[in-house]
């Protein structure tokens, strides 16, 4: 056995002596001479006027060229930089490498990237935007949570899995893209996106999860979220028991690939809903959402009830692709209304909207 680690040993020696950390313009590398590569793997200037980073494609060490090819664990953890510009040599971004840096406004991921590991940009609050490419094949855990300012997210083709955390707590979060090739999505992966408005998902079939809607969109409020998804399969999604949770469930629109059928009208008389479309054999298609609350007051005997009803609905035809969607919303409260709330156009709202809209509901829309 002494023997074997003797040899092993011996192995080992050559590639360690070709090892080397150096500090270049307020960055530590490690340098691999023989491999004419190096990683990053400290960022050593904390204290400066010049808030944007530059990292280089190729370093020079003893006068062998080395081309940059790794962020690693913590280089730039807890950070104050508002900018960094990555080479597009980079291959992996490391656990934890942009972790907290709560001041960092902008940063490119180059087409290079094939992984971002752990917690990679855990806590960047400041992160407005991020592009990720097509490169990219493995986002690791928690990679973007509590980059709580970032606005739309769209995830790169070349993902199959949306892995635990991955975008949790982004609670500013408005539109996210899920492209087709995503075949499940993991616990709490976009748990507490409480602004999320719009999901797009590209999947035929839809991804799926271990867990329940509860322990992926837990806390971003599913029923208020618009799901798009492929127009020959929004029956799969409807049907679906953890996306058919979502609000709506609407077909994306496609006009740019070819002859858009007009978008449907939807009008209200007499306590019905109609809808037309002046595309010439067209057929129109429908759902509705229905959110209903009760406003009391402690200690009182009464309730405010405020009912919200969306309907949306969209057109297609033979040799034609989907329509853009219309939608109608009845929104009335006891107390006051917006858009549609006089829905008995009685010139008050009031209870009576509200049965009006049940109504509607019970005549089969």
């Amino acid at each position: 056995m002494k023997k074997i680690l003797s040899f092993l040993t011996l192995l080992l020696l050559p590639s360690l002596s070709n090892a080397e950390m150096v500090d270049i313009d307020g960055i530590r590398y490690d340098i691999i001479t023989k491999g004419k590569y190096a990683s990053v793997i400290k960022y050593t200037t904390q204290i400066s006027s010049n808030k944007t980073v530059i990292i280089p494609s190729t370093v020079t060490h003893e006068g062998v060229e080395c081309t940059v090819k790794y962020i690693k664990e913590e280089a730039f953890s807890r950070s104050n930089r508002t900018s960094i510009k990555l080479p597009n040599t980079i291959e992996s971004i490391g656990n934890r490498a942009f972790y907290s840096c709560s001041d960092l406004t902008e940063i490119n991921i180059p087409n290079s990237v094939k992984s971002i590991w752990n917690e990679a940009f855990y806590g960047c609050s400041s992160l407005k935007s991020v592009t990720i490419p097509n490169s990219v094949a493995t986002i690791g855990k928690s990679a973007f949570s509590y980059c709580s300012n970032l606005k739309t997210v769209e995830i790169p083709n070349s993902v199959s899995k949306i892995d635990d955390f991955t975008f949790q707590y982004c609670n500013n979060l408005k539109t996210i893209i899920i492209p087709s090739s995503v075949k499940e999505i993991s616990r709490s992966a976009f748990n507490d996106c409480e602004k999320l408005e719009s999901v797009y998902c590209y999947a035929n079939t839809p991804p799926t999860t271990l867990y329940g809607v509860v322990g992926w969109f837990e806390g971003s409020y599913c029923s208020y979220i618009s799901l798009y998804v492929p127009a020959e399969s929004i029956d799969k999604y409807l049907e679906h028991n953890l996306w058919g949770l979502f609000g709506n469930i609407l077909p994306m629109s496609s006009g740019e690939y070819g002859i858009q059928c007009e978008k449907p009208t939807i009008s209200y008389s007499q306590g019905e809903l109609t809808f037309t479309c002046e595309t010439n054999n067209a057929k129109i298609q429908y759902n509705y959402s229905i959110a209903l609350k009760n406003y009391g007051t402690a200690g009182s005997n009464s309730i405010k009830p405020q009912i919200k009803l969306t309907v949306n609905a969209w057109a297609t035809a033979e040799g034609m692709t989907t329509s853009d969607i219309a939608t109608v919303t009845f929104d009335v409260n006891a107390q006051s209304a917006s858009n549609n709330g006089d829905v008995n156009k009685d010139g008050n709202v009031d209870i009576s909207d509200i049965v009006s809209v049940i109504n509607i509901i019970a005549k089969g829309i």
